[in-house]
């Protein structure tokens, strides 16, 4: 049981962190542009307004992305919840490198986003 629970908090640990960060994305970004905390391109770090731009739409595509993940997550690691620790354990590294690739999925439309809406100097693009 022991094993079963750190590998089901492990496999949980990105979708939780999705969740979390997307609801503080989405009301806010961190406060200044910086190197340490944040989504950190070179396109969402040229100005203040493609900063809150990209994290306020990382939010909105992480929430969702993060409780669609955490409960399959959840929902696989229950059902293995008497298996054995071998099988516990590979499809607990399998969920939890799912879970990463989710978690790294909304970086191509936040780009994309950042491109259509703003020009290679941070400068919304008038229409």
């Amino acid at each position: 049981m022991f094993f079963w629970l750190l590998i089901s908090s492990l496999a949980l640990l990105c979708p939780s962190f999705m969740i979390i960060f997307g609801i503080i994305f989405l009301i806010s970004a961190p406060k200044g542009i910086n190197y340490i905390f944040g989504y950190r391109t070179r396109r969402s770090m040229k100005t203040h307004e493609t900063w809150k731009f990209a994290h306020r739409l990382l939010g909105i595509l992480w929430i969702p992305l993060g409780v669609l993940s955490f409960s399959l997550i959840l929902a696989s690691m229950v059902l293995l919840f008497n298996a054995p620790d071998s099988t516990i354990g590979t499809v607990g590294a399998l969920l939890t490198l799912v879970g990463l690739v989710v978690f790294a999925i909304p970086i191509l439309p936040v780009e994309i986003a950042l491109n259509k809406k703003f020009d290679v100097f941070g400068h919304r693009i008038k229409k």
